[in-house]
């Protein structure tokens, strides 16, 4: 791996880390899916508005924190949506809306 990294410094240097303040402040980001039966019949199709991604990131970190510190957790896996539902979605700023 370090061997080839020299080639690519070029196409680094100069590039920002991330967005800028006022991106990720007023960023937005889509995401579309479909959710299909076994069978192949359409079962729920929607868009998820939200945030910038850096933005949700912090969002979600500091709500399962919160979370955790009122001792709001399950055993076992979760995901942050099986794990605190609508509201999870709701401190990140997001919006579902079912097509």
């Amino acid at each position: 791996f370090v061997f080839f990294l020299p080639c690519w410094l070029p196409l680094l240097q100069g590039q920002p880390i991330g967005p800028s303040a006022a991106e990720n402040d007023t960023g937005k980001a889509f995401l579309f899916g479909s959710v299909y039966r076994a069978e192949g019949a359409e079962l729920v199709t929607g868009r998820l508005e939200c945030p910038a991604p850096y933005k949700v990131t912090y969002l979600a970190v500091g709500h399962i924190l919160q979370q955790v510190a009122a001792r709001n957790v399950a055993a076992g896996f979760q995901t942050p949506t099986t794990a605190y539902g609508e509201a999870f979605l709701d401190a990140c700023d997001m919006t579902w809306r079912q097509l």
